[in-house]
């Protein structure tokens, strides 16, 4: 994903488990979400999801906004990586797959851009907005 300077990367998946008829307590999911720079390297950012009793239909979504592209460079290669604008990658992995689980499941990857803000907007009041006292009566509490 093509990223600008300043801006704000948001990334989801989801994935749909089916009913079970043996459904089983221990049909635990995890996924996680991890974010890699350019050429590969780890941001190390990640976001985890998990799905406790997934036999039930239930569905894992896990989500992430990343700001590594409103972060400035410092002069380290290592870091700089993972800063400013340009390319990156977001990966959805299993973390944990409960025994049983199907081979195949259907993904929903939601993927966003949130431009930098370019406009500060109004400047705040000078003077604070005037108390109006209550009219009714206080109702204590019981």
């Amino acid at each position: 994903m093509d990223i600008p300077d300043g801006a704000t990367a948001c990334f989801g998946g989801t994935l749909s488990f089916l009913r079970n008829a043996a459904a089983s307590m221990f049909a635990n999911n995890r996924t996680d979400l991890r974010v890699h720079g350019a050429q590969g390297q780890d941001c190390r950012v990640s976001e985890s999801a998990l799905a406790t009793r997934s036999d039930d239909g239930v569905a894992l979504t896990g989500a992430m906004a990343w700001t590594g592209a409103a972060q400035p460079k410092t002069g380290t290669p290592v870091t700089d990586a993972c800063r400013g604008g340009g390319r990156c990658y977001f990966a959805l992995e299993w973390a944990h797959v409960a025994d049983g689980a199907p081979e195949r499941l259907p993904v929903e990857l939601t993927v966003g851009i949130e431009q930098a803000v370019t406009d500060e907007g109004p400047a705040p009041a000078e003077s604070p907005a005037p108390f109006t006292a209550p009219r009714s009566r206080p109702n204590p509490c019981r």
